[in-house]
């Protein structure tokens, strides 16, 4: 085994460098490959509980998620799907918040899900797209 010691490494007389079949580039630690623009963190959680709401005030769901970005300039895609369902009375909705630190409101929605019709029942998902930077 020999080691070799480089700054750079350029493609001869082509666009690309070829890994051959079998081969691979390992990396020894968490930043030694870098690859701007690609995802370099993923974060997951599924919270399986309900919970019943009778005010109009806001209530924490108990959903969290603890996540340290890579890198201070990254962006951190946050994708939630939310299933809700509101009966009973006319006028009512259901809005999502989501929060950095416990406190503070990056997303706020007063009314993904409304309710127009009293006496029936009304159920949907609410698919929440939204983009924090670190």
């Amino acid at each position: 085994m020999s080691t070799l010691y480089t700054d750079n490494i350029r493609a001869n007389n082509a666009s690309q460098i070829t890994v051959p079949t079998g081969q691979k580039i390992v990396g020894t630690d968490v930043a030694s490959i870098v690859a701007p623009g690609h995802i370099i963190q993923v974060a997951h959680h599924t919270h399986t509980s309900s919970t019943t709401l009778t005010s109009n005030t806001w209530t924490a769901t108990g959903t969290t998620l603890s996540f340290t970005p890579k890198y201070a300039t990254s962006n951190i895609f946050i994708h939630i799907k939310v299933a809700a369902e509101i009966s009973g009375a006319a006028n009512t909705g259901v809005g999502y918040r989501i929060q950095k630190d416990g406190s503070t409101t990056v997303y706020d929605n007063d009314y993904a899900l409304y309710h127009s019709n009293s006496n029936d029942q009304r159920i949907d998902q609410v698919p929440i797209l939204h983009v924090e930077s670190a």
